[in-house]
């Protein structure tokens, strides 16, 4: 599979979670009708910047650090819990969720 492929996958993912809570937290008018035709054009963008990352910006001078960063498992006997959640305004509807490990 090519990284692009991911890439796509991983990006159409997002906007379908992203879509998902407007439905449920928003207004429907925040999703766009031609799902296809839109993220083809997201597809486009990020491929334009990542080809664009190299070349010099007009509006700033940062330099880049890299820094590894990985997920340590628990300790034997040990689970890791991993959650997240959202809510619209202190009484407005409400979503979590998490996983264990």
């Amino acid at each position: 599979v090519c990284s692009s492929d991911l890439a796509k996958f991983a990006i159409t993912l997002w906007y379908v979670w992203k879509w998902r809570c407007a439905l449920c937290f928003e207004t429907v008018e925040r999703i766009p009708l031609e799902k296809g035709s839109f993220l083809c054009c997201k597809f486009q963008d990020i491929i334009n910047a990542f080809e664009n990352e190299n070349q010099p910006s007009l509006t700033t001078n940062r330099s880049m650090v890299e820094r590894w960063i990985k997920w340590d498992p628990p300790e034997r006997g040990w689970i890791a819990l991993n959650t997240d959640g959202a809510a619209k305004g202190t009484s407005g509807p409400a979503g979590a969720g998490g996983n264990t490990r």
